[in-house]
């Protein structure tokens, strides 16, 4: 069995609305997706959607369960059989943010929870933006987990089978995660959110620690590091490493010399030509 699922951030300003609600249409025509979430919903932008053809055959969660607020907010929209439907506001959201989750069915006796939502947007807001998808992966397996017993609304006079098997559950939506966010996702990764590693894109970066020049193509490590800029502003900035020179310095810990030596072996492996000033 497969699906078609869109997500889309509908940008809630205001500027070429009707142009961009247009055009997501002719999207939703094309690819024809048994499950729409849409993020950054207006109610304007919402009876346009609603106004176009393929909307009709689409059940649409707000219809059912208002949003938490109305300045802008997030959408379910499927063309399966929805046999019931939940809205779940954060209690950490100074934004309005919340979850939606719909249960669908796929095929007859088989069904599958799908939620959407727009997590806590801008950097300085990481901790509750990490709560925020933690909370929403939970409540999708809790729901998984208890889904012979939950009690949630039912749309219509629809009723949940007790002999369906439920396939489990996707989240989708707009995350806003960082790549700062790892670390606090899972400790264990604080490598991949400090450390960049790529083919350099010109030869105009220098090595912070030998002061030579990067050349193009060849792999170079980068990482943020705070410096004092103009008018004694201390400032967090990328500064770049040749791979050789980051593995050998005494700062660089075990786990971003792993990091470094399996990118540097991929892209060995996929451009055995590539030439490594160090």
């Amino acid at each position: 069995m497969q699906l078609r699922i869109l997500t889309f951030n509908l940008f809630f300003d205001e500027v070429a609305r009707s142009s961009r609600m247009k055009a997501i249409g002719r999207l939703v025509e094309h690819f024809r997706p048994a499950v729409i979430g849409f993020q950054e919903v207006t109610r304007d932008a919402l009876a346009m959607l609603k106004g176009q053809q393929w909307a009709k055959f689409y059940d649409c969660s707000v219809d059912t369960a208002p949003p938490f607020q109305e300045t802008y907010f997030v959408a379910l929209f499927s063309a399966l059989p929805v046999k019931s439907l939940e809205t779940y506001p954060f209690s950490n959201s100074g934004m309005g943010r919340e979850l939606v989750i719909m249960q669908v069915e796929p095929i007859p006796g088989k069904t599958l929870f799908v939620g959407t939502s727009h997590l806590e947007s801008l950097p300085q807001f990481a901790g509750p933006r990490v709560a925020q998808l933690k909370e929403s992966l939970t409540l999708l397996r809790d729901r998984v987990n208890n889904a012979d017993s939950d009690e949630v609304v039912t749309i219509g006079n629809k009723r949940r089978s007790s002999d369906s098997v439920c396939l489990g559950a996707l989240f989708m939506g707009d995350t806003n995660l960082l790549k700062a966010d790892m670390k606090l996702l899972d400790r264990r990764l604080a490598a991949f959110a400090d450390v960049d590693v790529e083919l350099a894109k010109s030869g105009r970066s220098k090595c912070r620690t030998c002061e030579e020049a990067i050349d193009k193509g060849a792999v170079r490590v980068g990482k943020m590091a705070k410096t004092t800029v103009a008018g004694g502003k201390v400032m967090e900035i990328r500064v770049w490493f040749h791979g050789s020179c980051f593995l050998n310095a005494s700062s660089t810990t075990g786990d971003e010399k792993k990091l470094v030596k399996r990118k540097e072996e991929s892209y060995e492996e996929n451009e055995p030509e590539m030439t490594r000033r160090k």
